[in-house]
């Protein structure tokens, strides 16, 4: 193929090439993989040590709580987490920075020389661009967030040393089936041989332990084997995906203090997730809350002192209604704006219907921005906007915020 010149230009190309989004399977990825570890990898390793961390919520937050109290060791980190908010290159970051455009380009052009004829989707391929990312320079810990499932997520060809389980609920059903013992299942699917597997669910499924002994994996669990005080948890951070970084870290040799956690935790930063940005004598809070358990955790954290203001976008094959639930008597009024170029996305009529149904007053508004500002406006002094519904819905709020407007 001739040869590209831009990021673009890259991502373009690997969204138009593989006929479904999401394909299943670790065969065709794991003979890439294995092409790339004879050539140009010579059969380095990502890192020293590698954690991979599944579930249904919360992994973002633990992949990032985990980097930094390993970084404020003094450690090298890598992260691999999905998707991204406003650039793709934040998929990939050493020690907190994302990896350049020069970077991705020269790891795409490695991948597709090793593909030749197999047929990858654009979550196989990035998934080994940043695996050569990764291998190309001395990393002491490589934290690795898969991004469907586990069994047989792209990410899971990849022998982890650890491997952490923050929740277990239903979303993805298509894929993942419709029981959480399904869920779990599949999640469970990361568990290596007499390896470490944090398990951060409280309410576990009746088969999960079961299986998980089925692995000869050294099973640990929140509340049994390994807890935290709740204290010392940030309220922007779930407690589990706290807990099961901090037991991470205790692994992988680095000891903290409660002092020294209660330092750190409040400096974990994850950008959409119960991210508070303040606008004059208002604030807003941003989440990317798609499914009914984010959505319940999301509910849970809102400030009870008064009711809110919240805009609303989400994607069609979502549960809307069981989204929605867990805000009556908390939210005022609802703000509907459309994804625009989105064909996944509800429409804003579909929402307004079922908040209408629900007895919730609603206005359907003409982008996330003009939503927000309408929010706002509604909200008055020491008001509160909440933005959530999916990571499309942030970033265009993040670009509004940026003054990017809509």
């Amino acid at each position: 193929m001739h040869k590209l010149n831009s990021l673009h230009d890259w991502l373009a190309l690997l969204e138009s090439r593989h006929p479904t989004e999401i394909d299943l399977g670790l065969d065709r990825i794991a003979e890439v993989y294995k092409r790339l570890g004879d050539t140009v990898l010579a059969g380095r390793a990502l890192a020293e040590r590698v954690v991979s961390v599944a579930g249904t919520n919360g992994k973002g937050s633990c992949v990032a709580t985990l980097a930094a109290l390993l970084q404020g060791n003094g450690l090298k980190v890598a992260t691999y987490t999905s998707p991204h908010l406003l650039r793709f290159n934040e998929r990939i970051a050493i020690n907190d920075e994302p990896v350049s455009d020069a970077q991705l380009i020269d790891a795409f052009e490695k991948v597709e020389q090793a593909r030749a004829d197999v047929s990858l989707t654009y979550f196989e391929f990035t998934t080994l661009a940043a695996f050569v990312v990764m291998a190309q320079q001395p990393l002491d810990m490589a934290i690795l967030e898969v991004g469907l499932g586990g069994r047989l997520d792209a990410v899971n060809i990849i022998d982890a040393d650890i491997s952490v389980v923050t929740s277990i609920d239903l979303d993805h059903q298509e894929y993942l089936g419709n029981t959480r013992e399904s869920v779990a299942t599949e999640k469970l699917g990361i568990a290596r041989p007499d390896r470490p597997l944090l398990c951060g669910e409280m309410n576990l499924p009746g088969n999960f332990v079961a299986e998980a002994q089925q692995y000869g994996c050294r099973d640990l669990y929140l509340g049994k084997d390994f807890t935290l005080a709740p204290e010392l948890v940030p309220n922007h951070l779930p407690y589990p995906s706290a807990a099961c970084a901090v037991q991470a870290a205790q692994l992988l040799g680095v000891e903290l203090t409660a002092e020294e956690l209660a330092e750190q935790l409040p400096q974990v930063n994850l950008p959409g997730r119960f991210q508070r940005i303040a606008m004059g004598d208002r604030q807003l809070i941003l989440d990317v809350a798609h499914n009914p358990a984010a959505a319940q955790l999301l509910a849970e954290r809102l400030p009870k002192e008064r009711q809110c203001q919240a805009v609303l976008a989400m994607m069609a094959d979502k549960d809307l209604a069981e989204v929605i639930a867990p805000f009556g008597g908390l939210v005022e009024h609802w703000f509907l704006p459309p994804l625009v170029d989105n064909p996944r996305a509800a429409q804003p009529s579909e929402l307004g219907q079922l908040l209408y149904n629900g007895g919730h007053s609603n206005t359907e508004s003409s982008s996330v921005g003009s939503a927000i500002e309408q929010a706002l406006a509604k909200a008055g002094a020491g008001g509160t906007v909440v933005v959530f519904g999916s990571f499309f819905t942030v970033a265009a709020a993040l670009q509004w915020h940026r003054g990017d407007k809509q």
